[in-house]
């Protein structure tokens, strides 16, 4: 029978996507599933603070946690791998986040209940496998995410690119407009010079080709 706390006693794998947080490996599957999901939904990527606890971690918890904000050195979900605990903003049952997230952790096989069941306000970050999920993760949805999150910040990158040549492009037809402008008007200056200087200047000719004949 598998010790509670005991890592060796379990097949633990790293939840997919998050190095280091480990579950049994059909928890840590269907948690990668949720979170893929609401990453796609959200557009953020769920934090997860811890996953299996050892025995060790339990007693510690137990001898400098307040009481009822852990569970008795060998009876935690941590202990058996089935349990995480969710990072911030998934950790407030007042954060829209929360109820988001707790849909879709649902339909991957994981709840809250133990959470609520905790102590005077509950713990809104705790989530257990339970199983019987809607979904059932293949492994890859955390891979998916994460090449189609490179995918798209490119393309934002690329964006910003286009717009910045964009927006260089505008300042030179503006610039290049403005010089237009300036030439009218420069244009339209040197008409109205014209139309002062060329009369008296014609009239000027005149006199000097075709003086006034004498009186006879």
């Amino acid at each position: 029978m598998a010790r509670n706390g005991y890592a060796q006693d379990f097949d633990l794998i790293d939840v997919p996507g998050y190095p280091g947080m480990k579950m049994v490996r059909e928890a840590a599957l269907q948690l990668a599933g949720a979170c893929a999901e609401y990453w796609m939904e959200t557009g953020d990527k769920p934090g997860i603070l811890e996953t299996f606890r050892t025995i060790a971690t339990q007693k510690h918890y137990a001898a400098t946690m307040k009481p009822g904000t852990f569970a008795r050195p060998g009876t935690s979900n941590h202990g058996l791998g089935r349990a995480a605990d969710m990072d911030r903003p998934l950790n407030s049952y007042r954060n829209w986040q929360w109820g988001t997230w707790n849909e879709i952790a649902k339909r991957w096989g994981l709840n809250n209940d133990q959470g609520r069941a905790t102590g005077a306000n509950g713990e809104p970050w705790h989530y257990v496998y339970v199983g019987n999920p809607q979904n059932r993760a293949t492994g890859r949805e955390m891979d998916d995410m994460a090449n189609l999150n490179d995918t798209l910040n490119a393309t934002r990158t690329e964006l910003t690119w286009l717009r910045t040549q964009q927006d260089q492009e505008a300042a030179k037809l503006a610039l290049v407009l403005q010089i237009v402008s300036e030439g009218f008007t420069r244009v339209d200056w040197l008409r109205a010079r014209m139309d002062e200087i060329v009369p008296p200047t014609l009239k000027m000719a005149d006199d000097v080709l075709e003086p006034d004949k004498p009186a006879s």
